[in-house]
């Protein structure tokens, strides 16, 4: 158990490292990542992306903000239900 908690934080922190320095595209390549892994059920790795993305939501244009606002509410509450 204590693995796990040690290596989703270690997930966490090196993704919000790497966070810092995206572009559009890669904002929108994280963005279908994430609605991927939403629609696959892979829902702890779309809540990572998520995660990574909070740290850009200025850098968003206003369609990716808008998909991302769509797309959080969705993956945290398929998280907190998985």
């Amino acid at each position: 158990m204590k693995r796990k908690i040690l290596l989703t934080v270690a997930v966490i922190l090196m993704v919000m490292l790497s966070a810092c320095g995206m572009s559009e595209e890669k904002i929108g390549t994280a963005l279908s990542n994430i609605n991927n892994e939403y629609q696959s059920g892979t829902y702890e790795q779309a809540q990572t992306e998520i995660v990574k993305l909070e740290k850009v939501t200025k850098k968003m244009t206003d369609e990716q903000k808008s998909k991302y606002d769509e797309l959080k509410p969705l993956i945290e509450y398929a998280t907190q239900k998985s």
